[in-house]
């Protein structure tokens, strides 16, 4: 099934109260993958997200928690104090963010 990301949400992994900020994402331009892989240590998890940004905010470059919600009504919620989610940023004509998360089971 083919799910839109409709709208991110970030905040800090360090903060306790949680206060989550919207990302203007550019409409129709996020992708995000998962693949699942089994090896010697046991089975891991990849989640990998691109999207493209109208503007970048302040805690963008901070380990991060993040909130990624689909048009199907769909939830991940990726990033911990202990692995934090850490954007990679590429900037241009537009802004391009994005990121590879691992995770154990």
């Amino acid at each position: 099934m083919i799910s839109i990301i409709q709208r991110i949400s970030i905040t800090r992994s360090d903060d306790n109260d949680c206060h989550w900020y919207d990302l203007e994402i550019v409409p129709a331009t996020g992708e995000i993958e998962t693949s699942t892989k089994t090896d010697t240590q046991g089975k891991k998890k990849t989640t990998t997200l691109k999207v493209k940004v109208k503007e970048l905010h302040q805690y963008i470059n901070d380990n991060l928690k993040v909130r990624i919600y689909a048009t199907n009504r769909d939830l991940l919620e990726l990033g911990t104090i202990d692995v934090p989610v850490i954007f990679e940023v590429k900037e241009s004509k537009v802004i391009e963010i994005s990121f590879e998360y691992i995770t154990k089971g």
